[in-house]
């Protein structure tokens, strides 16, 4: 900055027509009389702003979408643990009806066996009654 100062100083004329401040209008009037810390600056090309909008927009955007994510996450998350109970309540369903389809066989099978029995002591004794009355 003290460079380009001197150069004013010495080619006001020639070089730089105008004040200091128009000549480089990125620096502010009041900050090239400063000699202490950085110079302020005033106007930034459009297209350095634009860009930083721009990306401050895309932050924004995708912190927007992450949210959106972790919500939708948390939903499928809620969903699935859903369906896997659903699933184990079905399973339990289903050894359930198993153990109760065995307990009715079970009881078929002995009820069936009584008959049998049932039935071979009937035809002894139809034999033995057969026998005797013979």
């Amino acid at each position: 900055m003290t460079l380009a100062e001197n150069l004013h100083a010495k080619l006001k004329t020639q070089i730089f027509p105008g004040s200091f401040a128009q000549n480089l209008p990125i620096c502010s009037p009041d900050a090239a009389g400063e000699s202490s810390g950085y110079q302020s600056f005033t106007r930034f090309p459009d297209h350095f702003v634009s860009f930083q909008n721009r990306l401050r927009e895309k932050i924004v955007n995708q912190e927007e979408e992450i949210q959106r994510k972790n919500e939708i996450l948390v939903d499928l998350k809620g969903k699935a643990n859903e369906i896997l109970e659903q699933e184990e309540r079905v399973r339990l369903q289903q050894e359930a009806m198993v153990r109760a389809e065995a307990d009715r066989k079970g009881k078929v099978r002995t009820e069936m066996e009584t008959l049998l029995q049932d039935r071979i002591r009937m035809d002894e004794l139809q034999r033995k009654a057969r026998l005797e009355h013979v």
